[in-house]
């Protein structure tokens, strides 16, 4: 009878030895194994398993945050953090942040088909690339963009206005359009890279007034609708005058 109580407490002892050994460290409790949540044999060092459920992470209180850190030894490497509605810094408040703490780091999206090639890159310095992993701008893309939606476009201005675009209306041909009393004009500067400014002889080739007038090579119009600074070409010119006329030149 002893031989047998001996033998199954091995046994006990044993099969209880291959899950988790704890330490009370007062405060905490800690274990070097792998744990499960849900989940009896985890093949990491926390494995959370319940079906419609997650991880739930609380701050008790809307002046702090709730997060989940990398570290690299006892260093911070990144977060995802959410920051509560009273946060101290107002315009951290109710958002959710990932944090690369590298000064110069990136945080990179995959997918998994690109798993060695990110999709998308956002660079230390602010920049996001789109197919491209060192974008020189605040947005790079490489490959195509594609609006595909009627009364929406491409809008290029300053000071939260949006005066000129390349849209595309409802019944209308996608093109360049402008607001109400704005002007719009194509021209040159005289670098080679435009976003160096306007160079010290910028040169205005196509003008458009907010009444509709054109000038070519010229932003003074005078009373026509259409005037040109230079000779002008053409094969044939018809004028018209109160109906469409046979003068021809």
């Amino acid at each position: 009878m002893e031989k047998r109580i001996i033998v199954i407490t091995t046994i006990f002892l044993a099969s209880f030895s291959t899950f988790a050994q704890w330490v009370d460290n007062g405060n905490s409790l800690t274990t070097t194994d792998n744990v499960g949540i849900g989940e009896t044999y985890p093949s990491d060092k926390l494995v959370i398993k319940k079906n419609g459920g997650g991880l739930d992470i609380i701050h008790d209180s809307n002046t702090s945050y709730s997060s989940i850190e990398a570290f690299e030894n006892s260093t911070s490497q990144g977060a995802i953090q959410f920051m509560g509605s009273q946060y101290s810094t107002s315009d951290r408040r109710n958002a959710l942040e990932i944090i690369n703490r590298k000064p110069s780091g990136n945080i990179d999206f995959y997918t998994e088909n690109s798993l060695i090639t990110p999709k998308l890159r956002i660079k230390g310095d602010g920049n996001i690339g789109i197919g491209t992993l060192s974008p020189l701008e605040l947005l790079e893309v490489d490959g195509n963009l594609f609006i595909n939606k009627e009364n929406s476009g491409f809008i290029i201005d300053a000071a939260n206005n949006k005066r000129v675009g390349f849209m595309k209306y409802s019944g209308k041909e996608a093109g360049i359009w402008r607001a109400s009393g704005q002007d719009f004009e194509i021209g040159r500067v005289s670098s080679t890279d435009i976003t160096e400014g306007l160079g010290s002889t910028p040169q205005t080739d196509f003008y458009i007034s907010s009444g509709g007038q054109v000038g070519i090579g010229t932003t003074s119009m005078g009373s026509h609708k259409l005037a040109v600074e230079g000779t002008i070409g053409a094969r044939e010119i018809n004028i018209e005058a109160t109906s469409w006329s046979d003068f021809v030149f």
